[in-house]
């Protein structure tokens, strides 16, 4: 009898909690929506969707390109970690959420949308959305660290000045790499160069100093 109830209630939990994610994820694209048209012109007509397997990563545009480089918005969609929705204030949504869609602006334009190229951080600068080099609470730097401490993360630098310049969370494919030729760096407009792995709390320790260069 007890495991009965104790089911029922877990059913409550499930169901309650499934339906915070459906209104969190709604509220994002249409944050979403609202930039990419008052900023860009431009139609969210991709899915907005969790992904559980994103671990630190808050959100994420997930495309797939065809032969001319183009994307292909049939594969193409916004992932949102479950974690984040159910935690996060609103405010703090709302900008993970702005950040996703000058990512996906951008991209829809033909013009550089990844993290780090001078294009897209003037962009997030002008609109007053935080960089993902941007700022975080001491209570977020250790839970990040703890929960990454045991992963390599990959970067690229800034060939003139040794700044960080680009981070993956997992490693990059070969042709990521190859097209970070086409981009400068936001500090000094010069090239980045791939240096590889590091363990991921080298490289957050890494950004945490030169936030404040």
């Amino acid at each position: 009898m007890y495991r009965k109830v104790g089911n029922e209630v877990l059913v409550v939990q499930d169901k309650e909690i499934d339906n915070a994610l459906k209104e969190r994820l709604r509220y994002c694209r249409q944050v979403m929506e609202q930039l990419l048209w008052e900023e860009y012109r431009v139609r969210l007509d991709v899915p907005v969707t969790l992904n559980k397997y994103l671990r630190t990563t808050q959100a994420r545009l997930w495309l797939v390109r065809v032969e001319n480089s183009k994307p292909d918005l049939s594969k193409t969609r916004v992932e949102f970690n479950p974690k984040i929705l159910l935690r996060a204030t609103k405010e703090y949504l709302r900008n993970v959420a702005r950040h996703e869609a000058v990512h996906y602006g951008l991209m829809i334009q033909g013009r550089p949308f990844l993290d780090g190229t001078a294009l897209f951080e003037s962009e997030i600068k002008r609109l007053g959305i935080p960089s993902n080099f941007g700022e975080m609470t001491i209570e977020d730097e250790e839970h990040v660290k703890q929960a990454v401490q045991k992963t390599t993360w990959y970067y690229c630098e800034c060939v003139k000045c040794g700044r960080l310049a680009k981070v993956w969370k997992r490693k990059p494919q070969e042709s990521s790499v190859a097209s970070m030729k086409r981009y400068r760096t936001s500090c000094c407009r010069e090239r980045l160069l791939y240096k590889g792995g590091e363990p991921a709390g080298v490289l957050l320790d890494r950004i945490q100093q030169e936030k404040g260069k």
